[in-house]
């Protein structure tokens, strides 16, 4: 517990341990409840830039910084998306992005996606199938 201009206030410790004893949640906002979900998701992540982006995403949603969070999300989930191209569709992806610009340089490494506007980058995902359109 701490003292503010309007009063006492629980601390996070304190709020969870209120919820505890009375198995409802006290949480001023519902970013934190999923902030513990998606940290239970961390390990599941193989990326190592994902589990980064995921975690400063899970920060900034705590403190509240929440177009922060959304932004670190979707860099997370392109990192993903990213990997996926690299492990498993690469010729298919250079393929497409050849078809579609003649002086593309083959992609050989995440780094080259660089190269590219996001949304074409999705837009050859969503053609080689490795995303959908909805």
């Amino acid at each position: 517990m701490f003292k503010t201009p309007d009063g006492w206030e629980l601390t996070q410790v304190g709020l969870e341990h209120v919820a505890a004893l009375t198995g409802a949640s006290l949480s001023t906002s519902p970013a934190v409840a999923e902030a513990k979900s998606l940290r239970a998701l961390l390990p599941s992540l193989k990326s190592d830039t994902a589990k980064a982006f995921l975690t400063e995403a899970i920060v900034c949603a705590e403190q509240s910084l929440f177009r922060a969070a959304v932004v670190l999300s979707w860099s997370g989930a392109v990192a993903l998306l990213y990997d996926e191209i690299i492990a498993r569709n690469l010729a298919a992806f250079n393929h497409e992005a050849v078809r579609r610009d003649a002086k593309w340089k083959l992609a050989k490494s995440v780094d080259d996606f660089g190269r590219m506007k996001e949304h074409t980058f999705l837009e050859i995902a969503e053609a080689i199938s490795v995303i959908g359109r909805n």
